[in-house]
């Protein structure tokens, strides 16, 4: 789990609880956090690893650095893991859904080749496009990045989505429920941390981020291209006949386990794309 986190070590620690409580294997999960050199919160957090170590739980890896925004912490923090699987993941976070890790391992053996981006149901933005998405240690492999460090803050998430999309390996996991309790959403203060990202000294971020994604979409199609050439036959894939690496035209549901495979939207934000689904 990759956890850029400033300011906020009680919603850590919050998050890390969940975790641990509702995992069936916790003593297999990594929390790999970013904790800015100049974060006020600094000893609170030291004490609060300190503190979970202690338990029969999860370890703990980063460390502190720079502030360099979330994609590039996020970056850092991957490319030093070397788990099966990298869950971009945030400190306003709570893990619901018991044996989540379970099914999620479920889910990743049906692709042998570990190329693919999923995500869970966050109750906000999930019926809608990519929140917080998974990936394997493959993608990292191949693509040098786990999140693309073009944009300030805003569209890294759909970035990769957006990748996956282009080769058929976007999946939303909809019965694992993580609940984001973002302020943006009204669901939690508007704290210092908030603002960093969407105070008056931010204004125009997310409209900047849109404009980088839409004009690197080209990037998207070599990205693409790379990943398309390391792939094997999905289950789903093969369960259906579709050749690994094309892209669906519209988003079709695992009638066995219930996920969505979404389609590829060109150069789109996919803020509609659960609305083109049909019912099952």
């Amino acid at each position: 789990m990759l956890v850029p986190t400033r300011e906020r070590p009680a919603n850590f620690r919050r998050f890390v609880e969940s975790v641990i409580s509702t995992a069936s294997h916790p003593d297999r999960i990594e929390v790999h956090c970013y904790i800015d050199q100049d974060d006020a919160e600094l000893d609170a957090y030291m004490a609060i690893i300190e503190d979970l170590e202690k338990s029969d739980g999860v370890t703990f890896g980063g460390g502190v650095g720079n502030p360099v925004g979330v994609p590039g912490a996020m970056n850092q923090l991957g490319i030093a893991c070397k788990t099966d699987l990298l869950m971009v993941s945030n400190d306003d976070q709570v893990y619901i859904t018991k044996e989540w890790d379970i099914r999620l391992d479920e889910e990743a053996a049906k692709f042998p080749d570990g190329i693919f981006v999923f995500w869970f149901n966050d109750s906000l933005e999930s019926e809608r496009t990519c929140c917080f998405p998974i990936l394997s240690q493959k993608w990292g492999e191949l693509l040098l990045y786990c999140s693309p460090t073009m944009m300030e803050h805003f569209y890294c998430d759909t970035w990769l989505m957006d990748v996956a999309a282009r080769i058929g390996r976007a999946v939303y996991i909809p019965d694992i429920f993580v609940k984001h309790i973002a302020a943006w959403a009204g669901l939690a203060p508007q704290d210092a941390t908030a603002e960093r990202t969407r105070g008056p000294l931010y204004e125009g971020r997310i409209n900047r981020d849109e404009l980088t994604y839409r004009r690197l979409a080209r990037y998207r199609d070599v990205d693409a291209d790379i990943l398309r050439k390391a792939l094997q036959p999905s289950t789903y894939e093969i369960a259906t006949g579709r050749i690994a690496g094309a892209p669906l035209e519209r988003p079709e549901i695992d009638r066995e386990s219930g996920t969505i495979h979404i389609h590829f939207d060109p150069n789109n934000d996919y803020s509609t794309n659960f609305r083109t689904l049909v019912a099952p």
